[in-house]
């Protein structure tokens, strides 16, 4: 099991609190449904699985490069993680639901991790480009029918990939499978490898009776001097079990302690989303980073339980803002 990984993340991110129960903006996009939830038996299943996916659950990560096309690239080794995370439900509104990542680190320290985000029917979605830039893409109506969209974002609540697709129900197991998405490279990837630039994948989520499981089929893109060469492929399976014998009160406490301090930082990005324009995230372990700069103040906030100097929108748009620029 490697785990090298898994805990160099914590370490750098651990400052990092959880969103809060309560949801501030939703509107990803002017252009999203704003329509009163739809009715009928296929979509009340669909909402159904995806609220079950919040919850107590022992998790593995699992990723293996099973095929390498470029002899001299580096060779990513299996990487096998367990782990205890919550998910708690940050916002249901029928044809949107919110779900937010905790992961225990260490006894009872909280990393806020991953967050994924469901819309119905959703006819706008944001593709990233590689070089960490996103770009808005409309969909057809028929493109949208009967879909969902998964956005994935990162722990600090920027971007990270979005995908579309639709529910399948057979019996007591549900899944749902994504369009090809791209996205940046892993943390247990990025810390390691520059010999690529965009990871691509198909999603597939499963739910059963014990849990949830995340499939991927990944392959590693270069992009250099105009050119798009495939390095290598891999697999990833991340299995969600129910846990019974876990204490999560850690991350439930984070919860509620931080919750304003998030439900801003979403806010701010909904501000992004909503402008419909390309954008640029700029640079990620250096010391301006936006990650870095938004963790130090989610861990203040956490400390004093008070809201910075001039109010937390106020410093989040400061600090924010300043990590994005337009293409």
């Amino acid at each position: 099991m490697n785990k090298n990984w898994y805990f160099a993340f914590a370490l750098g991110a651990c400052v990092l609190a959880a969103g809060c129960a309560h949801s501030g903006a939703t509107a990803k996009t002017p252009m999203a449904s704003a329509t009163a939830a739809p009715s009928g038996e296929k979509f009340e299943q669909d909402r159904k699985v995806i609220l079950s996916m919040a919850g107590e659950y022992s998790v593995n990560f699992d990723f293996h490069e099973t095929l390498r096309f470029d002899p001299a690239a580096a060779v990513s080794e299996p990487d096998v993680t367990d782990a205890k995370e919550l998910v708690v439900l940050v916002e249901d509104k029928g044809n949107f639901i919110s779900l937010q990542h905790l992961l225990m680190v260490g006894g009872n320290q909280v990393v806020k991790h991953w967050r994924q985000d469901w819309r119905y029917e959703d006819n706008v979605i944001h593709d990233f480009k590689g070089h960490l830039t996103w770009e808005p893409r409309t969909l057809t109506p028929e493109e949208t029918k009967g879909t969902w969209t998964q956005t994935v974002y990162q722990v600090d609540d920027s971007p990270r990939y979005e995908g579309y697709g639709k529910w399948v129900h057979i019996a007591d197991y549900s899944y749902w499978d994504s369009n090809e998405t791209w996205r940046p490279l892993p943390r247990r990837e990025y810390t390691k490898r520059d010999d690529y630039d965009v990871l691509v994948g198909r999603n597939r989520h499963a739910v059963t009776k014990d849990g949830w499981t995340h499939e991927q089929d990944n392959y590693k893109l270069r992009l250099r001097d105009g050119k798009k060469e495939v390095i290598a492929r891999e697999t990833g399976v991340n299995t969600y079990e129910h846990s019974k014998d876990y204490d999560f009160a850690a991350a439930k406490e984070y919860w509620q302690k931080t919750g304003p301090f998030w439900s801003d930082v979403r806010k701010a990005w909904d501000d992004q989303y909503a402008t419909m324009k390309t954008f640029h995230l700029i640079g990620d372990d250096n010391k301006d980073s936006l990650w870095r700069l938004v963790s130090a103040e989610a861990d203040e906030f956490a400390k004093s339980g008070k809201a910075p100097e001039g109010g937390v929108a106020k410093t989040i748009e400061a600090r924010l803002r300043p990590g994005l620029r337009e293409n």
